[in-house]
């Protein structure tokens, strides 16, 4: 990340890795502005962690889905909720934990239980919804990682150890989900002001 999209292209191709899965910042050639790709340049697409902070929007995925080709799979790993709340936000999520921060901050209302997320692809009819669950130890996982970066000193933010720990899966965890996209080509299709009425 951070390099101009044509030096990550070169870099790639010099690596030999035409072909094999891009990374971020590959360049649309005599394209303006906009995304680094084209539609339907992906056979599948990943997305870890961030998909909660834009996907939530109900119209987030007709532009998503455009750039993982007819039956190309799409799949996101993000943190989010093992199960809604029932009542307030659980007290030990939102005290001073002693990392100084507060695990439970505004950002976290884009958490949402892997049915919510489900019923949110599945309506739309774009993809077929073929994995939508809670990650079986996916807190512990999420513990495990933050543990690590306190350990090696790299976390960037306030740790969550404490409320993970606490936690323990009761509320918050990792989710996963995989669709396939279901809706066929339009790279050639006419305009529309140019299609008939069958």
């Amino acid at each position: 990340m951070g390099q101009r999209p044509v030096d990550q292209a070169r870099r790639q191709l010099e690596a030999g890795l035409r072909g094999r899965p891009a990374g971020p910042d590959l360049p649309r050639p005599g394209r303006g502005p906009g995304p680094a790709y084209a539609e339907e340049f992906f056979d599948a697409i990943l997305c870890v962690d961030s998909y909660k902070y834009f996907g939530t929007d109900d119209l987030y995925l007709e532009y998503f889905s455009k750039f993982v080709k007819p039956g190309g799979q799409i799949g996101i790993v993000v943190p989010g909720m093992t199960h809604d709340f029932c009542g307030p936000v659980p007290e030990y999520l939102t005290r001073i934990q002693r990392s100084g921060g507060i695990f439970w901050g505004q950002d976290c209302w884009c958490f949402h239980t892997s049915q919510w997320w489900r019923r949110l692809w599945a309506r739309t009819g774009l993809v077929e919804v073929e994995l939508a669950e809670a990650m079986p130890e996916g807190w512990r996982l999420w513990l495990e990682w933050q543990q690590t970066l306190e350990e090696l000193g790299a976390n960037h933010f306030p740790s969550e150890v404490e409320a993970l720990a606490e936690d323990q899966g009761q509320h918050i965890g990792l989710l996963r989900m995989v669709a396939r996209r279901t809706y066929p080509s339009l790279l050639n299709a006419p305009p529309p002001s140019l299609r008939t009425a069958s």
